[in-house]
């Protein structure tokens, strides 16, 4: 509980050090132990392990690190199916999903954002659902997928409005991605994203609207499609 507790301080202060010193004490805990570790706890042990490595990548920018860890994190969802709790699982695929939309592999991530989708074991909260919503839209968007995208986004208003969480960041990313999804020339598209940019910049440091920041860095995206970074892949 200590070292959980110093994980999320450490993540919100965005110090990667404390959270990659934090991780190997945490690690360090099992073989310490005189007893049994009983599996949902070491279970709990390899998400906050990973959660909080990833999410310690995804700050350092390090993106095509994380994406190497795919097949790790995969393979240890696997060996847990008993012992990780659906609630933790979606969380860390969730993470995962992120890393790997900017370390530009587009089809992994969009197959997991589907697993989570139909992931009927776990409720799913709000933090969770507009993530996976805007990782989406910009999934699509990277792939050319206009007729889905302009779709998509009247689904997620409808979604947002009929659960009452269409709140200032949904709507102006709703807003920006629905008036992409009919504009196919590069340099307008930059046009849409640097207001877009704006406006989510007047929103980052509000101790409400701020909160989707904290599971994906969307400025860093927009930023890179500005200088003309591709994601595609």
């Amino acid at each position: 509980n200590v070292n959980y507790g110093l994980l999320i301080t450490a993540s919100d202060m965005k110090d990667t050090e404390v959270i990659e010193k934090t991780i190997r004490q945490l690690t360090q805990l099992t073989g310490q132990v005189k007893y049994p570790v009983p599996p949902i706890m070491e279970a709990r042990v390899f998400h906050l392990q990973y959660f909080y490595t990833l999410r310690s990548l995804m700050q350092k920018h390090d993106f095509k690190k994380a994406a190497e860890l795919e097949q790790t994190v995969m393979r240890g969802i696997e060996h847990r199916k008993s012992s990780l709790t659906p609630h933790l699982k979606i969380y860390l695929l969730q993470e995962l999903a992120g890393c790997l939309v900017l370390a530009g592999k587009l089809r992994d991530a969009l197959r997991l954002l589907n697993i989570i989708m139909h992931d009927a074991d776990s409720e799913k909260p709000h933090n969770i659902m507009v993530e996976l919503r805007m990782l989406y839209l910009i999934i699509h968007f990277e792939l050319g997928h206009e007729e889905l995208l302009e779709y998509l986004t009247k689904s997620d208003e409808h979604f947002f409005i009929k659960h009452k969480m269409l709140y200032r960041f949904e709507k102006v990313m709703l807003v920006a991605f629905n008036t992409l999804s009919a504009t196919p020339e590069s340099g307008k598209q930059r046009t849409i994203l640097s207001r877009l940019q704006k406006e989510l910049f007047s929103l980052k440091n509000d101790r409400f609207e701020g909160m989707p920041f904290v599971d994906f860095d969307y400025l860093f995206w927009i930023e890179s499609k500005i200088k003309g970074m591709s994601f595609r892949g």
